[in-house]
């Protein structure tokens, strides 16, 4: 009885990226962004792709209707439009915690924003969902 050699076959499956589901931009009002086609939790991460996928923008889902995302974008909407596709983030969102933050203004995605320059002495990154690493923890 021969073997079957698959190793072709593993190598060639390592190579593949995986398949992400994705949605579409359908409406934006002020600040609330409309997704239809992607399912997601409240308070998960998503990305909105720019049309020539040279750039996103991060959002948090912080509802839902039916079968369309309510997102609140983390950045500026600017060159989003209707039909912009809709990833759920691969990872979750991270804030920076530790001494280097301290006497800092910084956005959302704890960039600084004071023009002193990136953050020294970081000590760590912390997920808000799970409440790891903060303060408290």
């Amino acid at each position: 009885m021969s073997t079957l050699d698959l190793a072709g076959y593993h190598a060639a499956l390592r190579r593949l990226t995986p398949f992400a589901p994705t949605g579409v931009v359908t409406r934006a009002i002020g600040l609330t962004v409309e997704v239809r086609g992607l399912h997601a939790s409240i308070g998960e991460c998503c990305q909105i792709l720019m049309p020539d996928d040279s750039a996103h923008v991060l959002a948090e889902v912080v509802g839902f209707r039916d079968e369309v995302l309510l997102l609140m974008p983390l950045g500026e909407l600017h060159g989003v439009q209707p039909g912009s596709r809709v990833a759920r983030c691969a990872e979750p969102l991270l804030i920076p915690a530790g001494e280097g933050v301290l006497g800092r203004v910084v956005n959302a995605l704890g960039q600084p924003i004071d023009g002193r320059g990136p953050l020294a002495d970081l000590v760590r990154w912390v997920d808000l969902e799970r409440g790891e690493g903060g303060i408290d923890g």
